[in-house]
């Protein structure tokens, strides 16, 4: 198995080349299974390389790496900065990245509103990653307020889009709108079986006993 630390700094290496193969290495290294911990924040540093190929492999490394449950938190500032990035291959290795990491229970909340601006995105490949990746998000909501964030960001992102397209500045891809609406009804279903986890959680509750009941009787005899 390769050494991940001695990769770590020569992806670091400012002679692009020595940079380029290390990435390719640490990408070879996580799909075969590695433990990609400790190269994680290198990973995200290695997104904003002026170098394409190093930003592609540095994304696929870390798409590897999530796949396999390791934790990428640290990166998701970068994943999200990288769903933009003009890179050939980048945003879809980088939506990838965060699908296998929200499908291990990670929280991607910081990176929703790249995921809506890319439901939009020219690539077919890019939308429809995007929108799985949302409702992977989605599924994970624990909270209404988590939810809303995210139906604000989607619904920003769809009225920008509509005003493109209202003012000619930009034509709506094929199926986009449908994306918008299939998200919406996620949200829905996800905050209806939120509301009723919290009413089974509420009928759990013990109930204060009735006037009259046998607590009030103790009460008496103690109160004697």
């Amino acid at each position: 198995m390769a050494d991940i630390e001695e990769l770590v700094r020569k992806l670091g290496d400012p002679d692009l080349k020595a940079s380029a193969d290390a990435a390719k290495a640490l990408r070879d290294a996580a799909l075969k299974g590695a433990d990609m911990t400790s190269a994680v924040s290198t990973l995200a540093k290695g997104l904003s390389n002026e170098d394409v190929n190093i930003r592609r492999m540095s994304a696929e490394a870390l798409w590897h790496s999530a796949f396999i449950g390791v934790d990428i938190s640290a990166a998701m500032p970068a994943l999200a900065n990288a769903l933009s990035d003009a890179g050939e291959g980048v945003p879809l290795r980088a939506i990838t990245a965060l699908y296998h990491a929200a499908e291990h229970g990670a929280d991607i909340s910081i990176a929703t509103s790249a995921l809506a601006k890319a439901l939009s995105d020219k690539n077919m490949a890019v939308r429809r990653n995007a929108a799985g990746t949302l409702e992977k998000a989605i599924e994970n909501c624990a909270s209404a307020g988590s939810l809303d964030g995210i139906e604000a960001r989607v619904s920003e992102s769809y009225a920008a889009l509509r005003n493109g397209c209202r003012y000619g500045k930009e034509t709506e891809p094929t199926g986009t709108g449908l994306a918008f609406s299939e998200l919406t009804n996620q949200i829905a279903k996800r905050r209806d079986a939120l509301a009723a986890k919290r009413d089974v959680l509420l009928e759990d509750i013990p109930k204060p006993p009735k006037k009259g009941g046998v607590y009030q009787e103790m009460r008496k005899v103690r109160n004697g």
